[in-house]
Protein backbone atom coordinates (compact mmCIF):
# COMPACT_ATOMS: atom_id res chain seq x y z
CA UNK A 1 0.00 0.00 0.00
CA UNK A 2 2.74 2.25 0.25
CA UNK A 3 3.98 1.67 -3.20
CA UNK A 4 0.81 3.62 -5.00
CA UNK A 5 -0.10 7.00 -4.15
CA UNK A 6 -3.24 7.45 -1.86
CA UNK A 7 -6.45 9.19 -2.88
CA UNK A 8 -7.92 11.66 -0.76
CA UNK A 9 -11.09 10.62 -1.35
CA UNK A 10 -11.77 7.21 -0.73
CA UNK A 11 -14.80 6.32 -2.37
CA UNK A 12 -12.72 7.18 -5.94
CA UNK A 13 -12.38 4.06 -7.76
CA UNK A 14 -9.30 2.99 -8.25
CA UNK A 15 -7.80 0.25 -10.72
CA UNK A 16 -4.74 -1.70 -10.53
CA UNK A 17 -3.80 -3.74 -14.24
CA UNK A 18 -1.24 -5.69 -14.91
CA UNK A 19 0.43 -4.65 -17.97
CA UNK A 20 3.38 -7.16 -18.75
CA UNK A 21 6.19 -8.79 -17.41
CA UNK A 22 9.72 -8.46 -17.94
CA UNK A 23 10.98 -11.59 -20.31
CA UNK A 24 12.83 -13.31 -17.19
CA UNK A 25 9.00 -13.40 -15.28
CA UNK A 26 10.22 -11.61 -11.73
CA UNK A 27 9.20 -7.84 -12.26
CA UNK A 28 5.61 -6.74 -13.55
CA UNK A 29 4.87 -3.83 -14.65
CA UNK A 30 0.99 -2.07 -13.13
CA UNK A 31 -0.92 0.44 -14.01
CA UNK A 32 -2.90 2.02 -11.40
CA UNK A 33 -5.56 4.09 -11.95
CA UNK A 34 -7.82 6.50 -10.03
CA UNK A 35 -9.78 9.83 -10.48
CA UNK A 36 -8.29 11.34 -13.24
CA UNK A 37 -5.07 9.81 -13.11
CA UNK A 38 -2.62 7.39 -13.74
CA UNK A 39 0.88 6.21 -12.33
CA UNK A 40 3.21 3.05 -13.00
CA UNK A 41 4.79 0.43 -10.88
CA UNK A 42 7.52 -1.81 -10.99
CA UNK A 43 6.65 -4.98 -8.87
CA UNK A 44 9.30 -7.31 -7.48
CA UNK A 45 7.84 -10.41 -7.24
CA UNK A 46 10.92 -11.95 -5.05
CA UNK A 47 11.69 -8.79 -2.95
CA UNK A 48 8.65 -6.58 -2.93
CA UNK A 49 10.43 -3.98 -0.90
CA UNK A 50 12.34 -2.98 -3.97
CA UNK A 51 9.42 -2.16 -5.84
CA UNK A 52 9.14 1.24 -7.85
CA UNK A 53 6.59 3.61 -8.04
CA UNK A 54 8.38 4.99 -11.74
CA UNK A 55 5.85 8.07 -11.99
CA UNK A 56 6.61 9.27 -8.28
CA UNK A 57 10.26 8.62 -8.66
CA UNK A 58 11.03 10.67 -11.92
CA UNK A 59 7.98 13.28 -11.48
CA UNK A 60 6.66 12.41 -15.20
CA UNK A 61 3.67 10.94 -17.07
CA UNK A 62 4.07 8.51 -18.91
CA UNK A 63 1.11 7.37 -21.33
CA UNK A 64 3.27 3.75 -21.96
CA UNK A 65 6.10 1.92 -20.68
CA UNK A 66 7.59 -0.85 -21.66
CA UNK A 67 10.55 -3.12 -20.27
CA UNK A 68 14.01 -2.63 -21.86
CA UNK A 69 15.57 -6.05 -20.48
CA UNK A 70 15.48 -8.10 -17.76
CA UNK A 71 17.14 -5.83 -15.04
CA UNK A 72 13.69 -4.54 -13.87
CA UNK A 73 15.19 -1.53 -13.88
CA UNK A 74 15.79 -0.35 -17.37
CA UNK A 75 12.54 0.46 -19.45
CA UNK A 76 11.02 2.97 -22.72
CA UNK A 77 8.64 5.56 -21.92
CA UNK A 78 6.10 7.42 -24.33
CA UNK A 79 5.41 10.57 -22.75
CA UNK A 80 4.00 14.15 -24.72
CA UNK A 81 4.91 11.95 -28.05
CA UNK A 82 8.78 11.44 -26.68
CA UNK A 83 10.03 7.85 -25.95
CA UNK A 84 12.82 8.03 -23.89
CA UNK A 85 14.99 5.50 -21.80
CA UNK A 86 14.16 5.33 -18.37
CA UNK A 87 17.22 4.36 -15.87
CA UNK A 88 14.94 3.67 -12.50
CA UNK A 89 18.67 2.40 -10.19
CA UNK A 90 19.85 6.54 -11.20
CA UNK A 91 16.20 7.57 -11.46
CA UNK A 92 17.20 9.16 -14.44
CA UNK A 93 15.63 9.46 -18.22
CA UNK A 94 18.01 9.73 -21.40
CA UNK A 95 17.75 12.23 -24.11
CA UNK A 96 14.55 12.05 -26.43
CA UNK A 97 14.97 9.16 -28.86
CA UNK A 98 11.86 9.40 -30.97
CA UNK A 99 9.40 12.03 -31.30
CA UNK A 100 6.14 12.66 -32.73
CA UNK A 101 4.99 9.11 -31.56
CA UNK A 102 1.99 7.92 -31.12
CA UNK A 103 2.36 4.41 -30.39
CA UNK A 104 4.75 2.08 -29.82
CA UNK A 105 5.94 -1.80 -29.03
CA UNK A 106 9.57 -3.07 -28.04
CA UNK A 107 11.14 -6.38 -29.67
CA UNK A 108 13.94 -8.57 -28.35
CA UNK A 109 14.62 -6.11 -25.62
CA UNK A 110 16.46 -3.08 -28.00
CA UNK A 111 14.13 -3.05 -31.01
CA UNK A 112 11.36 -0.14 -30.53
CA UNK A 113 8.96 0.02 -33.43
CA UNK A 114 6.57 2.87 -33.59
CA UNK A 115 3.98 4.81 -34.96
CA UNK A 116 3.67 8.75 -35.18
CA UNK A 117 3.87 11.54 -37.62
CA UNK A 118 6.77 12.88 -39.78
CA UNK A 119 9.07 15.64 -37.67
CA UNK A 120 9.40 17.09 -40.47
CA UNK A 121 5.89 17.80 -41.78
CA UNK A 122 3.39 17.18 -39.18
CA UNK A 123 0.43 15.92 -41.90
CA UNK A 124 2.35 13.06 -42.56
CA UNK A 125 1.61 9.63 -40.79
CA UNK A 126 4.82 7.41 -40.89
CA UNK A 127 5.99 3.64 -39.17
CA UNK A 128 9.33 3.24 -37.94
CA UNK A 129 12.06 1.73 -36.26
CA UNK A 130 14.81 2.67 -33.65
CA UNK A 131 17.59 0.21 -32.38
CA UNK A 132 18.59 1.24 -28.51
CA UNK A 133 22.33 3.03 -29.06
CA UNK A 134 21.91 4.79 -32.99
CA UNK A 135 21.71 7.91 -32.98
CA UNK A 136 18.80 8.36 -34.09
CA UNK A 137 15.16 6.69 -35.72
CA UNK A 138 14.60 5.50 -39.05
CA UNK A 139 11.34 6.03 -40.66
CA UNK A 140 9.99 2.65 -42.92
CA UNK A 141 7.42 3.72 -43.80
CA UNK A 142 4.76 7.04 -44.93
CA UNK A 143 1.91 7.09 -45.42
CA UNK A 144 -0.10 8.63 -48.57
CA UNK A 145 -3.72 8.89 -47.26
CA UNK A 146 -4.31 11.98 -44.79
CA UNK A 147 -4.77 11.07 -40.88
CA UNK A 148 -3.75 7.65 -41.46
CA UNK A 149 -4.05 5.17 -38.99
CA UNK A 150 -0.58 3.08 -39.35
CA UNK A 151 0.46 -0.61 -37.20
CA UNK A 152 3.93 -2.11 -37.45
CA UNK A 153 5.18 -4.86 -36.19
CA UNK A 154 8.65 -6.86 -35.82
CA UNK A 155 10.02 -9.85 -35.53
CA UNK A 156 12.62 -12.73 -36.33
CA UNK A 157 12.56 -16.08 -37.46
CA UNK A 158 15.57 -18.15 -37.60
CA UNK A 159 18.32 -15.68 -38.99
CA UNK A 160 15.87 -13.14 -40.84
CA UNK A 161 14.28 -10.19 -39.66
CA UNK A 162 10.75 -8.59 -40.49
CA UNK A 163 8.83 -5.96 -40.44
CA UNK A 164 5.35 -5.79 -41.21
CA UNK A 165 3.75 -2.31 -41.72
CA UNK A 166 -0.20 -1.76 -42.14
CA UNK A 167 -1.86 1.46 -43.81
CA UNK A 168 -5.55 0.91 -43.64
CA UNK A 169 -6.77 -2.29 -45.23
CA UNK A 170 -2.97 -2.27 -47.24
CA UNK A 171 -0.26 -4.81 -45.18
CA UNK A 172 2.74 -4.84 -46.56
CA UNK A 173 6.04 -7.30 -45.19
CA UNK A 174 9.37 -6.42 -45.24
CA UNK A 175 12.66 -8.66 -45.07
CA UNK A 176 16.39 -7.64 -43.99
CA UNK A 177 18.45 -6.39 -41.55
CA UNK A 178 16.79 -3.68 -39.69
CA UNK A 179 17.59 -0.46 -41.29
CA UNK A 180 20.03 2.23 -39.63
CA UNK A 181 19.44 5.40 -42.28
CA UNK A 182 16.89 5.77 -44.78
CA UNK A 183 18.98 5.03 -47.88
CA UNK A 184 18.98 1.52 -46.19
CA UNK A 185 15.36 1.14 -46.20
CA UNK A 186 15.28 0.80 -49.85
CA UNK A 187 17.54 -2.54 -49.08
CA UNK A 188 14.40 -4.04 -47.61
CA UNK A 189 13.18 -6.53 -50.03
CA UNK A 190 9.22 -6.27 -49.74
CA UNK A 191 8.12 -10.09 -49.42
CA UNK A 192 4.50 -9.52 -49.71
CA UNK A 193 1.48 -7.33 -50.30
CA UNK A 194 -2.11 -8.27 -48.88
CA UNK A 195 -5.27 -6.49 -48.51
CA UNK A 196 -7.52 -6.84 -45.23
CA UNK A 197 -11.20 -6.97 -45.33
CA UNK A 198 -11.85 -3.69 -44.28
CA UNK A 199 -10.27 -1.19 -42.41
CA UNK A 200 -7.12 -2.92 -39.78
CA UNK A 201 -7.92 -3.01 -36.28
CA UNK A 202 -4.72 -4.97 -35.27
CA UNK A 203 -1.54 -6.14 -36.60
CA UNK A 204 0.68 -8.51 -34.93
CA UNK A 205 3.43 -10.96 -35.50
CA UNK A 206 2.86 -14.47 -33.55
CA UNK A 207 6.00 -15.19 -30.63
CA UNK A 208 7.79 -17.70 -33.11
CA UNK A 209 8.03 -14.74 -35.70
CA UNK A 210 6.75 -17.53 -38.41
CA UNK A 211 3.14 -15.81 -38.17
CA UNK A 212 1.58 -12.80 -38.96
CA UNK A 213 -2.29 -11.63 -38.35
CA UNK A 214 -3.89 -8.34 -39.50
CA UNK A 215 -7.52 -8.37 -38.50
CA UNK A 216 -10.35 -6.24 -39.11
CA UNK A 217 -12.91 -6.40 -37.20
CA UNK A 218 -14.23 -9.85 -36.62
CA UNK A 219 -12.37 -10.88 -40.05
CA UNK A 220 -8.70 -11.48 -40.48
CA UNK A 221 -5.73 -12.17 -42.68
CA UNK A 222 -2.98 -14.87 -41.45
CA UNK A 223 0.45 -15.18 -43.49
CA UNK A 224 3.07 -17.67 -43.21
CA UNK A 225 5.98 -16.30 -43.10
CA UNK A 226 8.06 -19.68 -44.24
CA UNK A 227 5.85 -20.54 -47.33
CA UNK A 228 4.69 -16.84 -47.82
CA UNK A 229 1.11 -18.02 -47.57
CA UNK A 230 -1.95 -15.97 -46.99
CA UNK A 231 -5.27 -17.17 -45.38
CA UNK A 232 -8.48 -15.53 -45.14
CA UNK A 233 -10.65 -16.38 -42.51
CA UNK A 234 -13.04 -14.81 -40.08
CA UNK A 235 -14.57 -15.29 -36.16
CA UNK A 236 -17.69 -17.02 -36.18
CA UNK A 237 -19.93 -14.97 -33.64
CA UNK A 238 -23.47 -14.05 -32.77
CA UNK A 239 -22.04 -10.91 -30.74
CA UNK A 240 -20.81 -7.78 -32.86
CA UNK A 241 -18.57 -6.78 -30.48
CA UNK A 242 -15.14 -6.70 -31.56
CA UNK A 243 -11.76 -7.75 -29.55
CA UNK A 244 -8.29 -8.38 -30.60
CA UNK A 245 -7.65 -11.65 -31.41
CA UNK A 246 -4.84 -12.79 -28.49
CA UNK A 247 -1.34 -15.33 -29.56
CA UNK A 248 -2.11 -18.06 -26.64
CA UNK A 249 1.80 -19.53 -28.44
CA UNK A 250 3.54 -19.44 -31.35
CA UNK A 251 0.39 -20.66 -33.80
CA UNK A 252 -2.32 -20.54 -31.83
CA UNK A 253 -4.75 -17.55 -31.41
CA UNK A 254 -7.41 -17.22 -28.54
CA UNK A 255 -10.64 -15.19 -28.67
CA UNK A 256 -13.63 -15.10 -26.73
CA UNK A 257 -17.08 -14.50 -27.79
CA UNK A 258 -20.73 -15.58 -27.15
CA UNK A 259 -19.05 -16.45 -23.91
CA UNK A 260 -16.99 -19.76 -25.41
CA UNK A 261 -13.21 -19.26 -25.35
CA UNK A 262 -11.97 -20.20 -28.86
CA UNK A 263 -8.79 -21.40 -30.06
CA UNK A 264 -8.01 -21.68 -33.72
CA UNK A 265 -4.87 -21.54 -35.47
CA UNK A 266 -3.39 -18.87 -37.25
CA UNK A 267 -5.28 -19.47 -40.36
CA UNK A 268 -8.33 -19.72 -38.98
CA UNK A 269 -8.36 -23.87 -39.20
CA UNK A 270 -8.94 -26.53 -36.41
CA UNK A 271 -11.30 -24.34 -33.97
CA UNK A 272 -12.16 -25.57 -30.97
CA UNK A 273 -14.32 -24.28 -28.15
CA UNK A 274 -12.90 -25.18 -24.93
CA UNK A 275 -14.56 -23.55 -21.62
CA UNK A 276 -16.76 -21.04 -20.54
CA UNK A 277 -14.73 -17.86 -20.60
CA UNK A 278 -15.82 -14.08 -19.66
CA UNK A 279 -14.97 -11.65 -22.44
CA UNK A 280 -12.29 -8.65 -21.37
CA UNK A 281 -10.29 -10.77 -19.42
CA UNK A 282 -6.56 -12.15 -20.76
CA UNK A 283 -6.43 -16.37 -21.45
CA UNK A 284 -2.92 -17.92 -20.63
CA UNK A 285 -1.29 -21.05 -21.69
CA UNK A 286 1.18 -23.12 -19.13
CA UNK A 287 4.77 -22.92 -19.86
CA UNK A 288 4.77 -26.72 -20.32
CA UNK A 289 1.93 -26.53 -22.88
CA UNK A 290 -0.53 -28.65 -20.76
CA UNK A 291 -2.91 -26.40 -19.31
CA UNK A 292 -5.14 -23.24 -20.26
CA UNK A 293 -6.62 -20.42 -17.86
CA UNK A 294 -9.08 -18.44 -18.20
CA UNK A 295 -11.77 -15.97 -16.22
CA UNK A 296 -15.21 -17.21 -15.73
CA UNK A 297 -17.95 -15.73 -14.00
CA UNK A 298 -21.40 -17.15 -11.67
CA UNK A 299 -23.61 -14.76 -10.69
CA UNK A 300 -21.09 -11.88 -9.17
CA UNK A 301 -18.29 -13.86 -8.44
CA UNK A 302 -15.50 -14.17 -10.62
CA UNK A 303 -13.00 -17.18 -10.74
CA UNK A 304 -9.98 -18.27 -12.37
CA UNK A 305 -10.57 -21.99 -14.11
CA UNK A 306 -8.22 -24.27 -15.74
CA UNK A 307 -8.96 -26.82 -18.41
CA UNK A 308 -6.02 -29.81 -18.80
CA UNK A 309 -5.31 -30.00 -22.86
CA UNK A 310 -4.97 -33.75 -23.47
CA UNK A 311 -2.17 -34.13 -25.87
CA UNK A 312 -1.54 -36.74 -28.11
Amino acid sequence: ATLYSESSDTSIERTFTLDQWDPDGRYILVQHDYEDTREWLVVDTQDVSRSVNVTRLLGIDFSDLEFAGTSGNTLFGLSSGVIRELDLAAATLSRALVTNVLSFSVYDSNILSYTGTDPDDRTVSVAGVYRDGDREPVIVYRSPNENARLFIDTSRYFNDRYIAVGDKSTVTVYKGDYPTNEAAVEELERIETFLTPGAMTNLSFSPSGNHLVAQSGLEFIGYEVEYDRVHESSVLTEDSSVRTLQWLDGALLSSVQDGILTLREFDGANRNSIMPAVSGFDVTLSQNGRYIYAITQTDDTFRLERVTLILE
